[in-house]
């Protein structure tokens, strides 16, 4: 008797110690003995359960599912396992249980055991959630996840990679290799077997395979990879992500496309300009100077005739000659380059400025700041360009804008310079004015110093052009 004591004694003391509730219950589900768990997992004492029904504690929601099962259970005399449902505690709020349990119709007693799985199905909901935005974050970037497994051959694929092949997960099936190249363009299974052939002497790589779809479309796939070892050093899987980067590569084709054109427009559009400016000179010389040589040669020869006043014709001859030189002098000032070896940036814009002001076309407001000091002297080449881009745009204003009046501000800030030049002209319609030379040899001019400009203009409202260089 006294041992059978002790045994009692010490079956309660672990009854009581476990951290599951440990319970038998009656054939109609009355609590007969419950461990102390209960009052950790339910809030309820083991006194205030004996002699209750454990249905009573169970969620209405479960309720059905777990009388058809207990039933079934106390029918076959079978155990059950690993059997969830959900109960109500004492302070109202769900625990999520996970019972083992087996019925004894002899006894008919049911002997069960029950864990507290809320913070494992809690984790379990929490990581199922971080899956599902994975797989959807991977869907958006179509990207996919895949191992590749050295010692048996098997392939891993994410859902995502499915998706980006538009492949029927059940219809393709686990994936191998064999049907991995298969998908390949068959131009770029080469590569594809010379990377595989070349993983083990890098710890990562990156490729760029093309492949066919099953509606006989090509996508390009972009891969990076890791190798993975083991203890004792050896590759024993291939870890990667891939991703579509078809349109990526569809854009950059597309870029370089209307870059080469762009290049061929822009190769044109100097040529046009170097034949028109060609041109304008020749008018020049020919209805200008020309004109005025050949009536200094009319002047010479009619004085050899002692037939006139010699003096005269002398004193007009020198005053057309002074004319011919004034006019090659504007005429070599417009095509080349200011003086800037002599003049500091601000000067040569204000001898510019001045050069269009005289002709009473037009009238400019400048304003030039923070080009005061030695230290703030522009690079040659930027100074030209600025330089040349206010030439042009003044051009276009005296040739095409019919307008009075212009202002041009031109600011030196830390690591940026503004050129902004504004007319009160007739403006136009960005959209629908055709890009000519002038504002394509500006933009030109600006992209290559890498700068950018923009232009600001409505019908009636006249324009602003607006260009700022990185210093």
């Amino acid at each position: 008797m006294p041992h059978q004591v002790a045994e009692l004694h010490s079956f309660h003391k672990l009854f009581n110690l476990s951290i599951d509730v440990i319970c038998i219950l009656d054939a109609q589900g009355l609590f007969l003995m419950v461990s102390k768990a209960s009052t950790t997992i339910w809030g309820y004492q083991p006194e205030e359960l004996i002699g209750c029904n454990i249905f009573d504690l169970i969620y209405e929601g479960d309720l059905e599912h777990t009388l058809q099962v207990t039933h079934q259970a106390i029918a076959e005399g079978k155990f059950v396992s690993n059997f969830e449902n959900r109960y109500v505690r004492k302070d109202g709020t769900l625990v999520e249980m996970e019972w083992s349990t087996i019925y004894e119709p002899n006894e008919q007693i049911a002997y069960a055991i029950g864990r507290d799985i809320t913070e494992r199905k809690q984790k379990a909901h929490v990581i199922a959630d971080q899956h599902e935005k994975l797989e959807k974050a991977q869907e958006i970037a179509k990207l996919g996840y895949w191992e590749y497994n050295l010692q048996d051959q098997s392939i891993y694929w994410s859902d995502s990679m499915y998706t980006m092949f538009e492949l029927d997960k059940v219809t393709f099936g686990v994936p191998s290799m064999e049907k991995f190249s298969q998908l390949v363009y068959p131009e770029d299974k080469a590569s594809l077997w010379k990377e595989l052939s070349s993983f083990k002497t890098q710890d990562k790589s990156e490729y760029v395979l093309r492949f066919v779809k099953p509606d006989g479309s090509t996508i390009y796939v972009n891969t990076i990879y890791t190798i993975i070892r083991n203890e004792l050093g050896a590759i024993i899987k291939l870890r990667g992500v891939s991703q579509d980067i078809t349109e990526k590569v569809l854009l950059e084709k597309r870029l370089e496309i209307e870059k080469e054109l762009h290049k061929r427009f822009l190769t044109r559009a100097v040529i046009d300009a170097q034949e028109k400016e060609r041109a304008k000179i020749s008018r020049e010389l020919h209805d200008n100077v020309n004109q005025v040589l050949t009536t200094v040669k009319l002047y010479l020869e009619m004085g050899l005739s002692n037939e006139v006043n010699t003096l005269e014709l002398q004193q007009r001859s020198i005053q057309y000659i002074t004319d011919c030189i004034n006019e090659i002098r504007a005429i070599s000032r417009s095509l080349s380059a200011p003086t800037l070896g002599d003049i500091s940036f601000k000067e040569s814009i204000q001898e510019l400025i001045k050069s269009i002001t005289d002709t009473n076309k037009l009238k400019i407001k400048l304003k030039v700041i923070g080009f005061g000091t030695k230290e703030n002297a522009l690079p040659t080449e930027l100074h030209l360009g600025i330089y040349r881009i206010l030439q042009e745009q003044l051009s276009n204003i005296l040739r095409h804008a019919n307008a009075k009046h212009a202002k041009v501000d031109i600011t030196n800030e830390p690591y940026l310079i503004t050129l902004r030049i504004e007319d009160d002209g007739q403006g136009f319609d960005i959209k629908l004015q055709r890009q000519g030379i002038g504002i394509t040899n500006m933009t030109t001019r600006a992209e290559a110093l890498n700068g950018q400009l923009y232009i600001q203009s409505e019908p009636g409202k006249g324009c602003i052009v607006t260009c700022m260089f990185n210093t």
